[in-house]
């Protein structure tokens, strides 16, 4: 089968077709990573898309510095997810157990549960979104920069 000069059946190197395999190979992987891409290029056009961000525990000085028209940004990687269109908040209530051994829920002062809401233009995915090349999913944790705080908050809805 291999020759003295390393030929199988005298027509090909082993060598050859060791580099052959290598070469198939990294053009299998690469087509693959490129069929697994985002659908989203450039040339879509973006539309206006509306995020909510909660933040589950919200004490009141970093709550009164936050305000409507305010930028919010991802403070990581500087996306704008444009100005805040609206601020609701929420008693924080925890579930604790009484002394029986029952979970009871309890109000928790000077504690808040806070949805932030922005918009800006972007482009919806199935679960996400994509913005500045940039993918931001549903339940995906993000330090938001609003004004002159930053937030630690989870993306609850994209709409």
């Amino acid at each position: 089968m291999i020759d003295n000069k390393g030929r199988l059946f005298g027509k090909i190197s082993v060598i050859d077709i060791f580099v052959i395999v290598i070469i198939s190979l990294i053009i299998i992987f690469g087509l693959f990573r490129v069929g697994s891409a985002t659908s989203i290029s450039i040339l879509d056009i973006p539309e206006l898309i509306t995020i909510d961000f909660t933040v589950a525990d919200l004490e009141p000085f970093t709550l009164n510095m936050l305000s409507l028209n305010d930028e919010a940004m991802d403070n990581n990687t500087n996306v704008s997810f444009g100005n805040v269109i609206n601020i609701r908040v929420e008693e924080l209530i925890e579930y604790n157990q009484n002394r029986d051994g029952v979970l009871v829920a309890s109000a928790r002062p000077d504690r808040h549960k806070v949805t932030v809401t922005s918009q800006f233009m972007g482009h919806l995915m199935p679960n996400g979104v994509w913005v500045e090349g940039n993918t931001y999913l549903m339940g995906q944790q993000v330090v938001l920069r609003v004004g002159y705080t930053n937030i630690f908050g989870m993306i609850t809805a994209i709409y």
